[in-house]
């Protein structure tokens, strides 16, 4: 570990796995162990598997802060051994200058040991292959339909706190659109881009994947309310919303 101390936080940023370059190096399976942050230390699953065609998939499990399966987005294994992600969706909160990151090599034993690097600090990291992989699929997406489109508002409480909420959102006909804006006002006012939408006929997922929140719950068109849950890493908080009665009109496209 450092000289500096370790400060936990829950920012997203990018992963970075630095694994030895050996003919013998694949990075396929479900990696177990331990981050040794002093006074905290934080157990690690680490998933990575390769289809048949040789895309490669991974996925972040911490347990102990609620984070199971996080997806690791624009992951790349290189011939090398090098494999680097996104793990953007393991840690709620805006993202940060300094990047989490794992970096680890391939020992003759097979382990994987290096270290844990977060908020510009390192703590010393060791992985064993416990199995095949288990990535967890990410979340499907889907285009945001027009009934949902309009100006949400309402609040949740979270740490004795309230947060105001304003969501604003836009129709769209592609999965890969952004859906509109999420702006929390608490102690800091926080503007985030909604990235991802997963829209049923009465049940509704809408991510801001750069801070890791996750509004998820059921709505209707009818009344104008969404009534679900806010997450954001470990946290979860009952959240009701109504909707504007003009952005009802403007969304339905009266």
């Amino acid at each position: 570990m450092s000289s500096r101390s370790f400060i936990p936080t829950i920012a997203g940023s990018l992963l970075a796995v630095s694994i030895g370059a050996t003919a013998a190096t694949n990075p396929s399976g479900r990696w177990e162990g331990e981050a040794r942050i002093p006074g905290a230390p934080q157990r690690v699953v680490l998933d990575l598997a390769a289809s048949p065609s040789g895309e490669w998939a991974g996925s972040l499990t911490l347990p102990g802060r609620g984070v199971k399966g996080a997806p690791l987005d624009s992951l790349k294994v290189d011939a090398n051994g090098s494999v680097q992600a996104d793990a953007a969706g393991a840690f709620g909160g805006p993202p940060s200058e300094l990047p989490t990151q794992l970096a680890v090599r391939m020992l003759p034993d097979g382990r994987l040991e290096g270290e844990w690097r977060q908020a510009g600090h390192a703590a010393a990291l060791a992985l064993r292959r416990s199995g095949e992989a288990q990535v967890d699929a990410p979340p499907a997406r889907t285009a945001l339909p027009a009934a949902l489109a309009g100006t949400w508002r309402g609040r949740y409480e979270l740490g004795g706190y309230p947060r105001e909420v304003t969501l604003t959102l836009q129709a769209t006909t592609s999965p890969s659109t952004n859906a509109g804006e999420l702006l929390i006002v608490g102690k800091r006012r926080s503007q985030l881009v909604i990235d991802r939408v997963n829209a049923g006929e009465r049940f509704v997922t809408l991510e801001a994947s750069a801070a890791g929140i996750k509004l998820e719950g059921r709505w209707d068109a009818a009344t104008g309310v969404f009534d679900g849950s806010f997450f954001q890493g470990p946290f979860e908080a009952p959240l009701k919303l109504q909707r504007d009665a003009a952005g009802a009109r403007s969304g339905s496209g009266s």
